[in-house]
């Protein structure tokens, strides 16, 4: 098999992991805040965030280091596992206690610390879990990822309906979101029994300390990357209680479904980004501008309908008045849309020529910022304040990533088409405002409209690397 055939399959398959996963995570979330009401979905999702920032700890870089190593010398497999899996435990054990010392002295309801108890087991099948697919990748075999994600993902997913419908307590179906992830575990395992001897797996200890600088930055940049995103919630729960964190919570969880496509594009075309880079310059800018020029076009309608119709979209997506007083809310996760979509190829660019330190730096930096401005202006402006906040927040990591990239910056925005999707938000917010249209007609009409006109943004031979990756070598 070629390797365009190689990269295209395992893109394939890491969309679906990577999409199954997160389109499951964000309905079974939207089901228990549409069902349960904003007070139990603030406990239930902000003990998932505490447990989500734990397994930032346990994860630090270490299946990225794999990953690679495995890569490198496919043939070591057994080896490689021996070495690095205690220290990968060592990690475990320790996040998993300090979560748990944490439930005990944070200042939150007793159903917040049931939930809390629960997820710091979650934590450890998760972590366990991702060392796993990491070494199916470093070995190429995405397919296995993919098939255990999906199959416990969705078979999650319509648990929690059938629970959710039949007004099942929450802890109950926390315990089986456990459950889900300790199934997934065994099969990893199961598909490894032949390649590995478990009863050997602690015989080699031994840590390559030459690695340790580059886990380090990797690590970093995990855990403030997810830090500066989601800590806001954290601060909101202790300060304001648990039903503004569920207010705050029900946009947060939108959001995350509107960046599935960044996240997933990123994810999937950054082996090949990375390869080009490594061959020739021009061809990684080429590729990076065509990838910025799809995304930025992509966010402007998801955000338009974000900001313009976020009484609609919160009453169809949780069916509940009191959601209604996240409307602003809602309509500032707008613009942090705007802003990552339009960033995100910027923070890649980095990553790819080695220069992850400098992006780990950023976001060390913009999450120290993002934490001292949420516990000055929770307390006084709640809710608003943080997602102001938030956006401020994005913006200044956006802004800073282009400087430290600004030739690929200013080849990316040296194009006059990127005017026909403004100009179009333009008209269309005009329109809106002139005729008032419904909801859904809205939707019809941009959804028929919007895709013709980028006929006129990306020219035949963008359209053709979009949708055919064997076309990669001739941009």
């Amino acid at each position: 098999m070629g390797e365009s055939a190689v990269i295209k399959k395992n893109s394939f398959y890491y969309f679906i992991s990577s999409a199954s996963r997160l389109v499951a995570n964000s309905l079974i979330f939207i089901i228990i805040g549409r069902i349960y009401g904003p007070e139990s979905f603030g406990s239930f999702t902000t003990a998932h965030t505490f447990s989500a920032i734990f397994l930032l700890f346990a994860d630090f870089g270490f299946d990225i280091l794999i990953t690679t190593e495995i890569a490198r010398n496919k043939n070591n497999f057994s080896e490689i596992i021996r070495k690095y899996f205690p220290i990968k435990l060592f990690f475990t054990s320790l996040s998993f206690m300090l979560f748990l010392i944490v439930t005990f002295f944070v200042p939150v309801s007793d159903e917040s610390k049931i939930f809390m108890f629960i997820f710091a087991f979650h934590l450890v099948f998760t972590t366990l879990l991702n060392m796993v697919y990491s070494s199916f990748r470093g070995l190429e075999q995405f397919k296995y990822e993919a098939v255990i994600s999906s199959v416990t993902n969705f078979s999650l997913l319509l648990l929690v309906a059938y629970f959710s419908y039949h007004q099942y307590s929450l802890p109950f179906m926390a315990m089986f979101m456990v459950l889900t992830k300790a199934s997934g575990l065994v099969i990893g395992v199961l598909i490894f029994k032949d390649r590995i001897s478990f009863k050997s797996i602690f015989s080699k200890k031994q840590f390559l300390f030459s690695d340790i600088k580059l886990v380090l930055i990797f690590g970093l940049h995990l855990i403030f990357g997810t830090i500066f995103f989601q800590i806001d919630s954290v601060l909101i729960l202790i300060i304001l209680g648990e039903y503004q964190a569920g207010l705050y919570q029900a946009v947060f969880k939108l959001l995350m479904i509107a960046l599935l496509i960044p996240d997933i594009l990123v994810g999937a075309i950054l082996p090949t980004v990375t390869r080009l880079f490594s061959v020739s310059d021009k061809k990684g800018e080429q590729i990076s501008a065509v990838l910025f020029k799809f995304l930025f076009a992509v966010s402007l309608p998801v955000a338009f309908f974000m900001f313009f119709f976020p009484r609609d979209i919160l009453l169809l997506v949780y069916n509940k008045i009191e959601y209604l007083e996240s409307s602003v809310i809602l309509q500032a996760a707008a613009l942090i849309l705007v802003a990552r979509y339009s960033f995100e190829t910027f923070g890649m660019r980095l990553t790819v020529k080695n220069k992850q330190f400098i992006r780990t730096m950023i976001v060390i930096a913009v999450s120290i910022i993002n934490i001292i401005l949420n516990i000055i202006f929770i307390p006084s402006y709640g809710i608003k304040a943080s997602i102001l906040i938030s956006l401020a927040s994005n913006l200044l990591a956006g802004m800073l990533y282009s400087y430290f990239t600004k030739d690929e910056f200013i080849f990316c925005i040296n194009d006059l088409r990127l005017m026909i999707p403004v100009l179009t938000m333009a008209i269309y917010t005009v329109l809106f405002y002139s005729f008032n249209p419904e909801f859904w007609v809205s939707i019809t009409f941009v959804l028929i409209s919007y895709p013709a006109l980028l006929q006129l943004y990306f020219p035949k031979s963008e359209r053709e690397f979009l949708f055919r990756l064997k076309t990669i070598n001739k941009v």
